[in-house]
């Protein structure tokens, strides 16, 4: 009798947690299905309405033609998407809704420079920076930073009310592609996308080694959640 006692404590124990277990699983499912929803109408509206603008903003971004480098090839991509609170278990914590209209031209070493890649990209760099900085002075901000060893270039200044980031880097060719977009971890959706710098490249990846890239990305859309 006491076995039977003890057995039917076990199953109601047993019972209670898997009771516990399945209330925590709805309440859980309930909560990511909240936070990892997709954007709003308003958002989505939102966006629509500046895009015109972002691309008339990136249209104005000129960068100069670079001594000692020739472009071979340009993507351009229009995307938005959610950002989130972190990578770990917060990742479906929504905070908002952005849009960024992309511009990534890589280039060619031009064999008559004499110069090595990194010092080629630098001296580069040094042709960027200017165009930015009578701006950057205007707004008291840094503008866009240069950096020798390795050379990178990289920062950002207000166009048109809109927050414009330069950034360029030398990269192996088969890489050119890495990060042409923010980071968005949910509801990423591309609007235009004229193609994979891979792919343009074609045949020259193996010929070209390393390249010059850089990539303007004109944010014209950024929407904070306020519960986010």
């Amino acid at each position: 009798m006491r076995t039977q006692d003890n057995a039917l404590a076990g199953w109601a124990v047993r019972r209670g947690h898997l009771m516990v277990s399945a209330v925590l699983v709805v309440a859980l499912g309930g909560f990511l299905t909240a936070c990892s929803s997709a954007p709003s109408s308003d958002e989505l509206e939102g966006a629509e309405e500046a895009r015109g603008a972002g691309m008339s903003t990136l249209a104005s971004v000129e960068i100069p033609a670079l001594s000692g480098w020739t472009a071979v090839a340009e993507r351009n991509v229009d995307a938005c998407g959610s950002n989130t609170s972190d990578q770990t278990f917060d990742e479906f914590h929504i905070e908002g809704y952005s849009c960024a209209a992309v511009r990534r031209t890589v280039y060619r070493l031009d064999e008559a420079t004499g110069l090595s890649e990194d010092a080629a990209a630098f001296r580069a760099m040094t042709e960027i920076q200017p165009v930015f900085t009578g701006i950057a002075e205007a707004q008291a901000s840094p503008g866009i930073n240069i950096s020798e060893v390795p050379p990178t270039a990289d920062g950002f200044v207000v166009i048109d009310g809109h927050h414009v980031r330069v950034s360029a880097y030398v990269m192996p060719a088969e890489s050119v592609d890495i990060d042409v977009l923010p980071l968005w971890h949910r509801n990423e959706t591309i609007g235009e996308d004229d193609g994979a710098l891979s792919e343009k490249l074609g045949d020259q990846q193996e010929a070209v080694g390393e390249l010059l890239v850089v990539t303007t990305t004109v944010t014209y859309f950024n929407e904070t959640r306020e519960d986010g």
